[in-house]
């Protein structure tokens, strides 16, 4: 009944929950909080595919900038462009 945790290095980590569903997260500490950045399912997220968005945040981390927040707000500013249509 518990998801089990695929450990890949660097706090990547591939999620099978007992559903049977597969996504790969990124375990990363930010302000000193720890935080969980979810990546993709598997397979539609390959394995080098994760590793390179795990890069990409590492990056953001080092340029103080929260992935998920940064996530958060591509995702808002992709709404909003498809809502104006004008």
């Amino acid at each position: 009944d518990r998801a089990l945790r695929i450990v890949d290095g660097w706090g990547l980590f591939l999620l099978v929950r007992s559903t049977g569903s597969q996504s790969w997260q990124f375990r990363y500490l930010f302000m000193g909080r720890e935080k969980t950045l979810s990546i993709g399912r598997y397979p539609v997220v390959s394995l080098s595919e994760a590793r390179k968005k795990r890069d990409d945040a590492k990056r953001l981390i080092e340029d103080s900038i929260d992935p998920s927040v940064q996530k958060k707000l591509v995702s808002i500013d992709a709404y909003l462009k498809a809502r104006m249509t004008f």
